[in-house]
């Protein structure tokens, strides 16, 4: 219930509070000995790590997590680590480690193939590391395979994320559909009332 709360202040930008929440939960969870709540808690605490810019703080967590993971013989949830490790990796700028770390993610959580959701967020941030590195073709191979899956899962707003990077990475190389993809972007967040369409509406009127 901590952890959850804690996920909820995160959400609300009370990131202070929701550290607080998330130290509380873990410190619970290790005094009750219960393995699968305490991983569960690491991964909240992480969250808000990550949150407030403290990387190898939320890297050393989602460690711990997908330690207990691999103990418990929970294949997913050892690559939802990986998938959380490899973003803090990117935030500290270590991104050849981040998309080690997202590779392995992609092959474990290939094991779930009911998992429809998880694929295209891995992609996304392996993406994103590779804009990072200046390999834009890498990345635009990336976003259009997260883009086509999750059209098909009629996720409209999970949609919203990889097509303003594809126009990021359309227009560094010089390729069509940047404009196209940053309205369709736009009209996403505007519905769902996002501030993040401030954004996306400064990158079109720079077009």
């Amino acid at each position: 219930m901590r952890s959850l709360r804690g996920q909820l202040l995160m959400e609300c930008d009370e990131l202070a509070e929701a550290q607080e929440e998330c130290a509380r939960a873990v410190a619970v969870a290790e005094r009750a000995g219960h393995r699968r709540i305490l991983a569960s808690a690491l991964e909240f605490q992480g969250k808000v790590m990550h949150a407030l810019g403290e990387f190898d703080g939320a890297v050393g967590n989602f460690e711990r997590s997908r330690r207990l993971n691999e103990e418990l013989g929970r294949r997913r949830g050892m690559a939802l680590q990986e998938y959380l490790m490899g973003k803090s990796f990117s935030g500290l700028g270590r991104h050849d480690e981040a998309l080690e770390v997202l590779r392995a993610a992609l092959e474990r959580i290939a094991e779930f193939p009911e998992d429809k959701r998880t694929p295209g967020k891995i992609r996304v941030t392996a993406a994103r590391a590779h804009q990072s590195l200046g390999q834009h073709e890498q990345a635009i191979a990336l976003l259009q395979d997260a883009i086509a899956t999750t059209r098909e899962r009629q996720a409209s707003f999970d949609l919203a994320e990889p097509l303003e990077l594809l126009a990021d990475s359309l227009a560094a190389t010089g390729q069509p559909g940047s404009r196209d993809c940053l309205e369709e972007a736009l009209a996403i967040y505007e519905q769902a009332q996002s501030p993040k369409a401030e954004r996306v509406q400064r990158k079109l009127d720079r077009e």
